[in-house]
């Protein structure tokens, strides 16, 4: 089993666990009801941890109430959805958010990422 026992650490695990869902073109079932993301699927249940709300889903023309000032940039992208889960930790304070975006193909994905990323990360090796 991975012990995590720094910040950085979990920031990495969960930098991975983003990008790894952002490459990702497996889809689910489209919901009946219009509005609701069928990324809600991707979202992993934790023993441990829970989501006290639903998810939020944003769709192109509403994407800058979540990320203003920077969505030109993720739909110049061909940005599709984005669905965002807050995670809390039983009975703690801890609380973590995933974001899982579709981008529509792996190449606008990596375009985003590429143009997101930080040129001075670490990079861990996976797979």
């Amino acid at each position: 089993m991975m012990r995590i026992s720094k910040p950085k650490e979990l920031l990495k695990l969960f930098l991975a666990f983003v990008l790894f869902f952002s490459f990702s073109n497996a889809r689910g079932a489209l919901l009946e009801e219009e509005g609701v993301s069928s990324l809600h699927f991707l979202l992993p249940d934790v023993v441990t941890w829970k989501i006290p709300e639903s998810p939020q889903d944003y769709f192109p023309e509403i994407l800058f109430e979540y990320i203003n000032g920077a969505a030109e940039i993720y739909l110049s992208y061909d940005f599709k959805e984005l669905t965002v889960g807050q995670y809390e930790k039983g009975d703690s304070n801890a609380s973590l958010i995933i974001e899982i975006y579709d981008m529509g193909t792996e190449i606008n994905s990596f375009g985003i990422y590429s143009a997101e990323r930080f040129p001075d990360s670490q990079f861990i090796s996976l797979g």
